[in-house]
Formats: structure tokens, C-alpha cells, sequence
């Protein structure tokens, strides 16, 4: 159970990073809205007294807005075949910030009106993680004073967003659910994807010929049989002087040939005689042996049903979005023209 509550809480908070959570913010003004650290602090700009938009008469404040839109505007830029005009563009940024703005305050008010209130433990826990982040007491100290953050406005800001991980698990993620067959059906028709390479995992001593051949050699001949005479049998317990190393060593077929043909003879805990490499004298003690094989469905249904959980979990935004502002009354504010514009 524990397990599946941090899974779910895991997920949520992926879609809030989606959405920019940890920078949305929203104006006190109005019955639902919760103050956000950089605006129940002590500074007072001028963008943090503009109201861009008013969902169910909350305010969102055009420096959240500003933020957002710094958090999109470089993904947008990056992004292959974005084109138009800077203006363009910018308007393009501006409205997707917006829009996620307005769906979280949505989310939030939701959660509120079914009665979700933060825990205040884990309000505590997520302060004092944020605490070490900073690097102590000290340095968080100093940055709510950099940024004009009161201690009170950061604990609100961290219970917001603890309600709005737990209505986006609610709403989303519970909400989700991929059919075992159609798993099966991609496990089957993306097999080959699924396949696990062959492994050899030894225990490897390597003696170096630099020195030379012969003496190489014989140094190798003279370590397997301390190996030997060990009772566990263990190279580990060899005394490193500087003529040879002890390491573990996944040994793959193309590159290590020589010692790839002496580790399929052996039993996992079997010695190899002195195996001759171009690099050298080598004493392998095999530790495990895999072959190729592929994954089973069991194996490989996490990975493919996280694939459609991605799917899923976008079209099960864009429903609840719907959802959440049928009823709504979403006002877009034209700040040059001090007029209102309800949203269609």
C-alpha cells in the first residue's frame, strides 16, 4: 500500500512540474485563492499587483504569469518547427502559460471544495527538505530574505501545492487504468525490443606483461595457486603489490574473447587456469552466467505500461480540464484596456 501512495504521489507530482506548480502563482483576491510565497512576502512590485485573470473571481497575477512564461518561453524556442514572428511567439507563450495557470487555480478550488487540507507533517517534512537543499538553516534564512519571502507564505505555498498533488492523483492517475491485453498486445508486437544480452560477471586478476612476458607469467602461475590453497578460494584476499589488480569485470564476448571462451567452462565459483590476453595474464573466478534471453511479459509489463500511461494520463488531463471549467467563470483581463473578457 505504501508503495503505491508514493507511486501515485510520484506521478502527481510529474504533472504538477508540468503544469509549473512550483512557479504558478495567484492573487489573495477572491474566495478561493491561496497567496503565494512571492506575494505574501514583503516586496510589492507593480506586476504583482496586475490581475491578468480571475477564475471564480481568484485573481492570477500577471507576475505569475511573467514567471510561467519564462518556464515555457525557452521549451518553446527549442522546439523543432515552432515558427512566426517574435510577437507570435510570444503570444503562443503568454496563452499556454495562461491556460495552465487558470487549470491549476481550477485543480486547487476543486480540491478545496471537496475538503483536501494539507497535512501539516508533511508540510514540515517538505520545509525541512527544501532546508537542506539551501544548504541549512542559515542559507534558507537568507534566501526568504533575497527573494522577500515570509516563513508563513513559503508553509502556504508547500500546503497548496500538497493539495493539488493529492486532487491530481484523485483525478488523474486513480483514474487511469491500461487492460493487461493491451500490454500483451505491444509485449508481442515489440518483442524484440525486450531483449536481455547475455552477462558473465568474474571476479578477474590481471597481471600486466608490460615487464615483460615470461615474468608476467610466472607471477600469474604463482597468484593462482594462493588462489587455490584459500579455502573460500577468493582473490580478494591476494595482497596487492603493485604487479597485478583484482577487479570485478563483466566480460563481453566481443571484446574479451580469451576470457569470454574460459568463462563459459566454468561453474559459477570454478577458477579458470591462466588465461593469455592481449593485455596481459588473467585468473577469472566466474560469479554469475546469464544468457541472452527475453524479458517475459511480467518483466517487461512496467515499462510498457508506463508508456501508455503517458498517453493516457495527457488525454485524462485535457478531459478533466473540460471538466473543471464547464461550470466555471474564467475571466481574461485585457491589462492595456482595463477590460474584462469572459473566457468562451
Amino acid at each position: 500500500m505504501e508503495g503505491s501512495v508514493k507511486k501515485i504521489t510520484l506521478v502527481a507530482a510529474a504533472v504538477l512540474v508540468f503544469f509549473g506548480l512550483d512557479q504558478a502563482g495567484h492573487s489573495a483576491a477572491g474566495d478561493g485563492g491561496a497567496a503565494p510565497p512571492q506575494q505574501a512576502g514583503r516586496r510589492d512590485t507593480a506586476a504583482e499587483k496586475i490581475i491578468v485573470a480571475k477564475v471564480n473571481g481568484t485573481g492570477i497575477t500577471m507576475a505569475s504569469l511573467i514567471t510561467m512564461m519564462n518556464r515555457l518561453a525557452p521549451k518553446k524556442e527549442s522546439a523543432a518547427g515552432v515558427a512566426g514572428t517574435d510577437s507570435e511567439v510570444k503570444a503562443a507563450v503568454r496563452k499556454e502559460a495562461l491556460d495552465r495557470l487558470i487549470m491549476l487555480e481550477l485543480a486547487y478550488q476543486k480540491g478545496k471544495e471537496q475538503g483536501l487540507t494539507p497535512d501539516q507533517a508533511a508540510i514540515d517534512e517538505a520545509i525541512d527538505k527544501f532546508k537542506g537543499a539551501q544548504g541549512g538553516e542559515e542559507k534558507y534564512r537568507t534566501f526568504l530574505d533575497r527573494e522577500g519571502i515570509t516563513v508563513e507564505a513559503l508553509r502556504e505555498q508547500v500546503g497548496r501545492n500538497l493539495v493539488l498533488q493529492h486532487i491530481f492523483a484523485q483525478e488523474v492517475y486513480n483514474k487511469i487504468t491500461i487492460p493487461h491485453d493491451t500490454i500483451k498486445e505491444e509485449y508481442e508486437r515489440e518483442k524484440s525490443r525486450f531483449l536481455k544480452p547475455e552477462s558473465v560477471l568474474a571476479v578477474d586478476v590481471v597481471v600486466s606483461a608490460k615487464a615483460g612476458k615470461e615474468s608476467a607469467a610466472i607471477k600469474a602461475g604463482e597468484l593462482l595457486e594462493k588462489v587455490r590453497q584459500d579455502k573460500d578460494k577468493d582473490p580478494w584476499k591476494l595482497v596487492l603489490d603493485g604487479a597485478f589488480n583484482v577487479r570485478n569485470y563483466q566480460i563481453r564476448k566481443d571484446k574479451d574473447r580469451e576470457l569470454y571462451d574460459a568463462a563459459l567452462k566454468l561453474k559459477p565459483g570454478e577458477l579458470s587456469e591462466v588465461v593469455t590476453a592481449k593485455d596481459g595474464f588473467h585468473i577469472i573466478k566466474l560469479k554469475q552466467y546469464s544468457p541472452e534471453r527475453y524479458y517475459t511479459l511480467e518483466e517487461a509489463g512496467g515499462t510498457i505500461e508506463r508508456k501508455f500511461r503517458v498517453e493516457a494520463q495527457q488525454k485524462r488531463l485535457r478531459e478533466w480540464e473540460q471538466e473543471l471549467k464547464k461550470n466555471a467563470a474564467i475571466e481574461l483581463l485585457d491589462v492595456q484596456d482595463k477590460g474584462p473578457k469572459a473566457e468562451k
